[in-house]
C-alpha cells in the first residue's frame, strides 16, 4: 500500500470510511441482545475491526496529509502547496454558492393595512409602498459566478492531474 498515488489513496479512505460505518453498525447491534438470539457480528469482533480500518485510514489520511502539504502545483503560474490549492477550491465552492444563494430584489411592493384612526373615528385603508434595491444585478452575480467557476474548473484539472501522479 505504500506506492499509490493521492487519488488512489483517496479512494482507498473512501472504502475505509464505508467499512468503518459498516462495523460501527454492526458493533451497535451486536453490543446487547436477547440471549437466544445471538447476532450475525457480535461487538467484540466489530469493534477490534472497526478500530483497525480506523487506524488504516488515519495512516493514509496522514500520508495524503503529507503529500499535500511538500507537493506543489501551478495555479495561474503561481506555486501553490496541493494543501493550499485544495482549500482554495473550497473556498471558490463557497463562493460560488454564497452569490448562487443570494436573493436579489429590485421591485416596488404595496403593502395595504386596515387601521383604526382615532381623529376620523372609522377604519380607515392604508397604501404604503416599499421600494427594493439591489447592489447586485443578476447579470453582474452571473459574470461572477461564471468566472469563480472557470477558476475552479482550471484549479480542480490541476490538483486532478496532480492527484493521480503524486505518491503517497
Amino acid at each position: 500500500m505504500s506506492n499509490m498515488t493521492i487519488a488512489q489513496a483517496l479512494r482507498r479512505v473512501k472504502n475505509l470510511k464505508g467499512q468503518i460505518a459498516e462495523n460501527e453498525q454492526r458493533a451497535k447491534s451486536g453490543v446487547s441482545y436477547d440471549a437466544t438470539k445471538v447476532p450475525a457480528f457480535r461487538y467484540k469482533e466489530a469493534v477490534e475491526a472497526m478500530f483497525a480500518v480506523q487506524d488504516e485510514a488515519v495512516a493514509l489520511e496522514a500520508r495524503i496529509a503529507i503529500a499535500n502539504a511538500t507537493n506543489t502545483v501551478l495555479d495561474d503560474e503561481q506555486s501553490l502547496t496541493m494543501a493550499s490549492a485544495v482549500r482554495t477550491l473550497q473556498e471558490l465552492k463557497g463562493r460560488i454558492s454564497f452569490l448562487k444563494g443570494l436573493h436579489l430584489r429590485s421591485e416596488t411592493v404595496k403593502d395595504r393595512t386596515n387601521d383604526w384612526d382615532d381623529v376620523e373615528m372609522k377604519h380607515i385603508s392604508r397604501v404604503t409602498e416599499t421600494t427594493f434595491v439591489s447592489d447586485l444585478t443578476e447579470q453582474v452575480r452571473d459574470q461572477q459566478v461564471k468566472a469563480l467557476q472557470s477558476r475552479f474548473e482550471a484549479l480542480n484539472n490541476v490538483v486532478e492531474n496532480a492527484n493521480h501522479q503524486v505518491m503517497v
